[in-house]
């Protein structure tokens, strides 16, 4: 049975769309689905942030790292 849940988990990151802060995406159902995502994969809650950020792109992204240096500073 780990193995199936390894293969469908696999499938189910590979086609999970990454949030890029357009207009046409809204953030909470982005958040609503990968938190599902991330509650199938019983991901830690200390390791979502870390994990989530690699599905942000293009503006999302951008943002996130001026808060990083934001932050930093």
């Amino acid at each position: 049975m780990d193995r199936v849940n390894t293969l469908l988990l696999e499938k189910i990151l590979k086609n999970l769309s990454k949030f890029s802060g357009t207009t046409q995406q809204r953030v909470n159902d982005w958040l609503l689905t990968i938190n599902q995502v991330f509650d199938a994969c019983e991901l830690p809650e200390q390791q979502r942030r870390k994990w989530a950020i690699g599905f942000l792109s293009d503006e999302a992204l951008k943002w996130y790292n001026r808060q990083l240096i934001k932050f930093e500073t």
